[in-house]
């Protein structure tokens, strides 16, 4: 009988021993988890930082600059996928878009009723300075 009890308190302090493994597992993944999330947070914070800083040159803001950058890789793009792929809202890129054709980076052909539908393109002078 002595052999059966030191068996099922063997068992039982093997368990507890697990669970709280477990849950000290948990709690390192949790604090490597936030650790993570702050650490993305800066990089974020530093990429603005020097898209910021870089971009003051050229009288450029963020959106400006992410504007450009796909009207340079796609060649034309509607306000609307400017949007979707800048992850933007449209009144963001409605202003950026209105900034870069005043200062002759953009064409924007307004055959559509609504110029958000309308094709927006770098004039050629901005596509050589890329």
């Amino acid at each position: 009988m002595c052999d059966f009890v030191e068996v099922l308190v063997n068992s039982f302090l093997l368990k507890i021993k697990k669970a709280v493994d477990f849950t000290t597992s948990e709690v390192i993944m949790e604090k490597r988890f936030q650790q993570f999330t702050v650490l993305i947070t800066k990089i974020n914070r530093n990429i603005k930082r020097i898209k910021t800083e870089e971009m003051d040159k050229y009288n450029l803001k963020s959106p400006h600059v992410s504007c450009l950058y796909y009207l340079f890789l796609e060649k034309e793009l509607t306000a609307r996928d400017l949007c979707l792929i800048c992850d933007e809202d449209k009144a963001s890129i409605s202003r950026s878009l209105e900034y870069l054709e005043k200062n002759e980076y953009v064409i924007c052909e307004t055959n559509e009723k609504k110029k958000y539908k309308s094709l927006i393109t770098l004039t050629k002078k901005r596509r050589r300075h890329c």
